[in-house]
């Protein structure tokens, strides 16, 4: 199982891929409207572009990898299986975010 945290990441703006064993969480995340008129003295939650990457064990391929939004975290499930060809992985949506 993978979970991250990307703040501000939606499903719509998330893109997990996987090529030659390298799982890809990409995305952007948006600006809060009216949020660039603020001058913030420091701030956690950034915007823009955001790519993770990590290497998969042998033999992990698209068909043995889910994808979900729980509660608005990207959610990656494994399972151990032949390793398949770059491919898209579908992101489904749970609890409403």
């Amino acid at each position: 199982m993978i979970r991250c945290e990307p703040a501000g990441l939606t499903r719509v703006g998330a893109d997990i891929s996987v090529a030659n064993s390298m799982l890809t969480i990409a995305g952007a995340r948006q600006c809060m409207p009216n949020e660039e008129a603020i001058t913030y003295y420091t701030q956690e939650r950034l915007h823009g572009p955001l790519r993770r990457g990590m290497v998969l064990p042998e033999g992990i391929g698209k068909s043995n990898i889910t994808a979900c939004f729980d509660n608005g975290l990207p959610e990656i499930a494994l399972k151990v299986g032949a390793a398949g060809t770059p491919q898209h992985i579908d992101i489904e949506i749970r609890n409403g975010k």
